[in-house]
């Protein structure tokens, strides 16, 4: 049970990587962290890591491609926290196969992107998320040579796994954006960063292989730490609306990024994807 006192954290795929070191960097420093993860032994595995260091905290299982598990989420998180101070929109994969979700919506889309649309659409809805909250939403590089492919976003045709990956950072990047506009009203900063070329569990939904694929991400990036570092730098800098940090420093991002038409057909194809109108 999240204790009434300290402030509280939300963070998607806890379970692994940057998400589980940023729960415990947070826990430690007397959060009441609320994770997402979606495997019941891993989100064990990982509350035991954060009760050495903190016991107010928990880890709720949510399948973040199911959009109906999403509002079941939402609904639980409103019981358990008065209000959340942070959402660290963080869960993320790079599928190299061309995988649908219930909704029949490719999954790198689905999971990377729209879950997190509708995950803070949602919290801000109940009110979870009110004045002076914070959202973090983890983009990445691969965003600066990427597109949206707004006529076929689910690649129908021409699917490739790293193109999908780069266009749902993007999207998280824009959507970033747009969010902070619509959320100035109620005082609710929104920023994203690219962490760092990151030895992760990112590649770990590729079958047999993907063993092999995580380490050799492993062995050319750094480790999770230093992601999660990076990412409560951006919590605590006094600068982190409408803000792009590239690690610790505020970068312009790629010119299709910053370009509000496509920025505002992005929210409305988000919104028609999940039959949700995200009201602030």
């Amino acid at each position: 049970m999240i204790k009434s006192n300290g402030k509280t954290c939300v963070i998607t795929g806890v379970t692994s990587g940057i998400g589980e070191q940023t729960a415990i960097i947070l826990a430690s420093k007397g959060f009441n962290v609320i994770g997402i993860g979606r495997y019941k032994k891993r989100c064990e595995k990982t509350l035991k890591k954060i009760n050495r260091v903190s016991d107010s905290s928990q880890i709720l299982i949510c399948d973040l491609s199911d959009q109906t598990q999403i509002k079941l989420i939402t609904e639980k998180i409103k019981k358990e926290a008065i209000s959340i101070d942070i959402l660290i929109n963080n869960a993320g994969g790079i599928f190299l196969k061309r995988i649908l979700d219930k909704q029949n919506i490719e999954m790198t889309w689905s999971v990377n992107y729209l879950s997190h649309f509708l995950l803070t659409g949602l919290l801000v809805k109940n009110n979870s998320l009110s004045n002076n909250s914070k959202i973090i939403n983890v983009s990445s590089i691969a965003h600066e040579k990427a597109t949206i492919n707004f006529e076929d976003i689910s690649f129908t045709k021409g699917y490739n796994g790293m193109k999908a990956y780069g266009q749902s950072k993007l999207a998280m990047l824009m959507w970033s954006y747009s969010l902070a506009n619509k959320l100035q009203n109620k005082k609710i900063s929104v920023s994203s960063v690219h962490p760092g070329i990151i030895g992760t569990r990112l590649l770990s939904n590729n079958g047999f292989i993907s063993p092999l694929l995580n380490l050799g991400l492993n062995i050319v990036g750094r480790n999770a730490k230093w992601g999660a570092e990076n990412i409560i730098n951006t919590l605590n800098s006094t600068d982190n609306n409408h803000c792009y940090y590239h690690e610790k420093k505020i970068v312009e991002s790629s010119q299709f990024s910053n370009n509000i038409k496509y920025q505002d057909q992005l929210w409305k194809l988000s919104e028609k994807n999940l039959n949700f109108t995200f009201n602030n």
